[in-house]
């Protein structure tokens, strides 16, 4: 057995490590690893650590109109419950990738018994 599933998880770790070292520690950061994104990365953090800083509250409130959205198109197809709570929350953690699909989606009609 050559344990490649083992060395994949230490080397995804490691990549995690390095994205969070590269907030808090810049000038430990090897950028140049990371090709053309990494010294776009590095001078975004080393020059406006303001924007950096305000991203997470920036993603959340398109998140949230995202979700606002999704709410206004499970009201026009007529999805309620349960299901429009399942389709909100989706679209909260995933964004556009949960709002696309809700776009597309089209219920099914009530079909009458004769």
């Amino acid at each position: 057995m050559s344990g490649t599933k083992d060395e994949s998880s230490v080397e995804d770790t490691w990549v995690v490590y390095r994205f969070k070292l590269a907030l808090f520690a810049p000038e430990a950061t090897p950028w140049h690893v990371m090709g053309p994104v990494g010294s776009f990365i590095e001078n975004t953090i080393k020059t406006d650590p303001e924007r950096v800083q305000q991203m997470p509250l920036r993603i959340l409130g398109i998140h949230t109109l995202e979700t606002v959205i999704a709410f206004f198109i499970t009201l026009y197809k007529g999805i309620s419950g349960a299901a429009r709570l399942k389709w909100l929350l989706q679209t909260l953690v995933f964004g556009v990738f949960s709002l696309v699909p809700l776009i597309m989606f089209t219920p099914a009609k009530d079909r009458k018994l004769k």
